[in-house]
This record gives C-alpha cells, structure tokens and sequence, in this order.
C-alpha cells in the first residue's frame, strides 16, 4: 500500500513553536492513516517527503508500508554484519584461532573408514595432482528431516538429547531411497573429555530406527 498525503499548513504551523521550522517529518516516522474508502486504520511509514521552501508549512509525503533498499544500503549492511560476526566470535583472536585449530585437529583424529576398506592410516602426499576427486563413502550418502541435537541438555553439559525424525539414505539401495523414522532419544556421557560418536541402528526391513 501507498499513498501521496499532503499535510493543512495551518494544522503544522499550530503545533510548532517560535523560532526556525524544522522538518516536522522524516523519512521512517509512521503517521496514523483512515481511510473508509480502503478499509484502512493504521500508521503507515514515511517513505520520502516533499517541503515547499517558500511555505515551511507546506509538505507533500509519500507513505508506504514496504521499504525499499538501494544496492549500496545492503552493501553497507552486509559488511556491518560481517564485522559483528567477527566481533561475535573473535576470528581473529590468536587464542581463538588455537582453539579453532585444536577442535579441527580433534575431529580429524575420530575419522575413520565406514566401508572398512582402506582408510587405515592418515595420507599425507606433498602434492595432488587427479582429474576428479570424490569425497565422502557410500554409506555416508544420508539426511536428517526433523531431527535435534540438543547438547548441554537441561544445562547438564554432560547430556545430550535428540529428537526424532527421519533418516534417508540415498544410496543403500540402489532402486530408490530409503527412510527411517528415528525415535526420540537421551544419553549421558561418562567422559567429557573424549569424543563420542552418534549413530543409528536401522532395522534391514522395516522402518523403524
């Protein structure tokens, strides 16, 4: 919706002061709007005014319930989120960046070979040099639906909790997709300072998880 309003200089001047005028509206103000004709009863945001230099009192606004962003404005906003996230999680922080590369080093040391073919040591070549590359093994061809984690469960940072959902696999069988439908879960872990693994145990047949 938008409209093209002008305002009864007689009405502003009345509300003003002595002195000099300023601007009585500014673009992002919100002025409260009837009209029966429409069946609209609300304020409706400024989105740009018009002001008649000679009559001070004179404005002629145009309102608008949407906003509309020029490329620069979200250029502008992209790099101000950009530096609240690097604020928020201190990237470059060297102690941050020691951390970043511990959890990194962690998680490269639970890796291991689902397929139980060849992944029996890390490979560590100086140089690659391959045509097509495929990452990641069959059996890991899969997706959650609906399915939470909930570390640090009930603030206990030693419990987990995991809604249910479903689980589908892509790749197992080779005619067509199939999904399971995960139960609801908790668990309380004994070590909090070794890593655990999560996994489902699906049953061959049916449907259940």
């Amino acid at each position: 919706m938008q409209y093209g309003l002008t305002v009864a200089e007689d009405f502003l001047r009345s509300l003003s002061g002595i002195g000099a005028t300023a601007n009585v509206f500014m673009p992002g103000d919100y002025i409260p709007v009837e009209d029966e004709a429409l069946g609209v009863k609300h304020s409706v945001r400024v989105q740009s005014f018009t002001r008649d230099l000679l009559r001070p009192y004179s404005y002629s606004l145009t309102l608008s319930d949407t906003t509309t962003t020029s490329i620069l404005n979200r250029i502008i906003s992209d790099q101000i989120e950009t530096d609240k996230i690097i604020r928020m999680n201190n990237i470059k922080d060297p102690a941050t960046a020691r951390a970043n590369w511990r959890r990194s080093r962690e998680v490269m040391a639970a890796v291991f070979d689902p397929e139980g073919n060849y992944y029996t040591a890390k490979i560590r070549p100086q140089s690659i040099d391959t045509v097509a590359l495929s990452v990641g093994a069959k059996s890991m061809q899969f997706g959650l639906t609906n399915t939470v984690f909930e570390p640090n469960y009930g603030g206990n940072a030693n419990v987990i909790r995991v809604q249910g959902g479903v689980l589908t696999h892509y790749t197992i069988d080779e005619s067509k997709a199939r999904s399971w439908t995960l139960a609801d879960g908790q668990a309380t872990l004994d070590d909090p300072a070794s890593p655990y693994y999560v996994y489902a145990k699906c049953q061959r047949a049916g449907a259940g998880a």
